[in-house]
């Protein structure tokens, strides 16, 4: 329940958000998403670790989510500079 409220206020917080650093923060969260990848296949199956990881790539691919509706929004409303 917490991360809905959390993820609420971060898509509410986009619309405000210039549109090159929703494309950086796009960028920068699929880096991150890469990266809990390969720590998903280095820690073991049940640790704390991988759950630790499991959540937060959960939460990041939400915040993606969020980021590509905002962006999508944009481009149909023809206000995406690129």
């Amino acid at each position: 329940m917490e991360d809905d409220e959390e993820l609420e206020i971060y898509a509410e917080s986009l619309r405000s958000r210039e549109s090159r650093d929703l494309a950086s923060e796009q960028s920068r969260y699929y880096s991150r998403l890469k990266t809990l990848g390969e720590e998903e296949q280095i820690n073991p199956e049940g640790s704390e670790d991988m759950e630790r990881v499991l959540e937060e790539q959960a939460l990041l691919r939400r915040k993606i989510g969020a980021l590509e509706e905002e962006i999508g929004r944009r481009k149909k409303n023809d206000a995406w500079p690129w």
